[in-house]
């Protein structure tokens, strides 16, 4: 069975500027934002098949 690791960590600013700039290359701004903005507390990433994704739905207890 797989399991799922996470690995935590803060950002600097300069850092974060350029994550902004790489994700507006591929993905689009999020209409439920107001004024453009809200806080986002984690971010996840996921495999291309979506598998944690998947996991999440499924019920899966031990990811």
């Amino acid at each position: 069975m797989d399991f799922r690791h996470e690995w935590k960590h803060e950002i600097n600013t300069s850092d974060m500027m350029a994550i902004r700039q790489r994700m507006l290359a591929v993905a689009r701004p999020d209409s439920h934002t107001i004024d453009g903005r809200y806080e986002i507390r984690s971010l996840y990433f996921d495999n291309p098949a979506d598998k944690a994704l998947r996991e999440k739905l499924d019920g899966v207890s031990r990811r």
